[in-house]
């Protein structure tokens, strides 16, 4: 029988947000240097964060009622244990 897997990884909600905190800190430092990073950067990179956390949890959501079904019919197979 099939397995259900979420096609997105935790990890990859974990990588935007470290990219995000990347980019607060480097926005912070490039205001104390006048360098050219702006703000808009980590607005954008925020937005990545939000958007693949709640990715992510939606995918997690699809996997369990996947998994929930796939025991339902299972059980009504008469394969249940």
């Amino acid at each position: 029988m099939a397995t259900g897997r979420a096609p997105i990884s935790g990890g990859f909600a974990i990588a935007c947000g470290l990219l995000f905190a990347t980019a607060v800190v480097l926005a912070l430092a490039s205001e104390l240097l006048a360098s050219e990073l702006s703000w808009f950067t980590v607005v954008s990179a925020f937005g990545t964060f939000v958007i693949a956390v709640l990715s992510w949890r939606r995918f997690q959501r699809s996997d369990q009622q996947y998994r929930e079904r796939m025991e339902r019919l299972d059980q009504r197979l008469g394969r249940g244990s």
